[in-house]
């Protein structure tokens, strides 16, 4: 743009660009301003660019390999308290995820949880709020079919410790205010449903690592 500016301001003096010239000259800074606009629509589409994903985690066992997305956050009552849930997916679309990460936690007031470390359980008990633990739940969709009990999909959950996996997660929150929550997590999980006959795989335990993120709270 700013060369563009320098050629206008030489066509003001005498010998320099004719009007012919000084023409093509205002229709290339019109279509540099138009690209940089383009440019800009882009990136507010949710463009994830390398290393400044709002989330991102490794993966190894039945799924593999780095992820990077959004994240954000959802409240909603039940019938046994407050819901608090942290969503992490490649996008916030439903018809467009091809993964996603639930961390869902209960308790009786409703407020945010505060920072600290948290166990991935299998279960919340709302009586004992965010001391309870969050469960978690990652979603691998096989074929998308535009909502949750319509895809393809296979779930892996925290399975009851009664059961003697010996499988372990943690989220650590780091810092929450009305705009964001940020935090890491680390999970170990195992296969459970699978939704709509997806096909089941070998490996059963998913292992999830370097998990962070920021998450958009409601209403931000």
């Amino acid at each position: 743009m700013r060369a563009a500016g320098k050629w206008l301001r030489r066509a003001a003096h005498p010998g320099a660009l004719s009007p012919a010239s000084a023409g093509r000259a205002i229709l290339l800074a019109a279509l540099v301003s138009c690209q940089a606009c383009t440019a800009v629509d882009a990136a507010g589409d949710g463009d994830i660019a390398p290393g400044d994903a709002p989330a991102q985690f490794t993966a190894a066992g039945p799924v593999e390999g780095e992820r990077r997305g959004v994240a954000w956050v959802t409240q909603d009552t039940s019938s046994r308290g407050h819901l608090f849930i942290i969503h992490v997916a490649n996008s916030r679309v439903e018809s467009e995820q091809a993964w996603g990460l639930r961390l869902m936690a209960m308790s009786q007031t409703g407020d945010p949880p505060p920072p600290g470390e948290y166990a991935i359980v299998s279960e919340t008990d709302p009586s004992l709020g965010y001391a309870g633990g969050f469960t978690a739940r990652f979603t691998d969709i096989v074929e998308n079919r535009g909502s949750r009990y319509a895809h393809m999909a296979l779930e892996y959950d925290m399975p009851e410790e009664w059961k003697g996996h010996g499988l372990e997660g943690r989220l650590v929150i780091e810092q929450v205010d009305s705009r964001e929550l940020t935090g890491r997590f680390e999970l170990e999980l195992m296969e459970g449903a699978s939704i709509n006959e997806a096909p089941r795989r070998e490996e059963k335990v998913l292992r999830v690592g370097d998990g962070r993120f920021t998450a958009v709270m409601p209403g931000s």
